[in-house]
């Protein structure tokens, strides 16, 4: 794993850890294991939940403008959510994919609806692309040191793998954003 980065944790991030206080325990098949709480959740609920929070974050940095439409007539009519790049803002990870993608669309002159951003950025041919987005924050979490190599002496098994690497939670480290994802949870 690449050494620890000393920087602030993306929202995407901020509720991947703490998902297991958001989304609450998944009752029956389907759930994933996530950082810092016993129960499992729902995976397609983690990663929309992750996916939102991102483009949350990144509309109240001034990088991009949601807004929701209404498409059609009469009763035919659909509910979407637009997304506007506002300025091209350097990022990495799933936001820097997720800028990436929503810059491709817009350059070709595309609708530049969410989720037509987030099919760019999953790309074709994708197995499961809800198990990318929490690969995404895994690796994420790893690059910040929230996530730390497993001891090979430890006797605990980890859910959590980067290319083979085994990994567990930093669960002091994580603590310490608790407030910062309480902030932006309240929003």
């Amino acid at each position: 794993m690449t050494g620890a980065r000393n920087l602030t944790p993306a929202p995407g991030l901020l509720f991947y850890l703490t998902a297991g206080e958001l989304l609450g325990e998944e009752n029956g098949r389907g759930g994933i294991e996530v950082p810092c709480h016993e129960a499992n959740v729902n995976k397609k609920e983690l990663a929309a939940g992750i996916l939102a929070s991102a483009f949350r974050g990144l509309e109240e940095r001034g990088v991009v403008s949601l807004e929701i439409a209404n498409k059609g007539f009469l009763f035919f009519k659909t509910t979407r959510v637009m997304v506007e790049p506002l300025k091209r803002e350097g990022a990495s990870g799933l936001e820097g994919g997720i800028l990436d993608a929503l810059h491709s669309l817009a350059d070709e002159g595309r609708d530049t609806e969410v989720e037509g951003v987030i099919y760019r950025w999953f790309g074709d041919g994708r197995h499961d692309p809800w198990q990318d987005v929490i690969d995404a924050m895994t690796r994420e979490a790893a690059e910040l040191g929230l996530m730390v190599e497993v001891d090979p002496d430890d006797e605990d098994l980890s859910p959590f793998f980067i290319d083979d690497v085994e990994l567990k939670p930093d669960r002091r480290k994580i603590e310490a954003q608790s407030s910062r994802t309480s902030d932006f949870v309240s929003r």
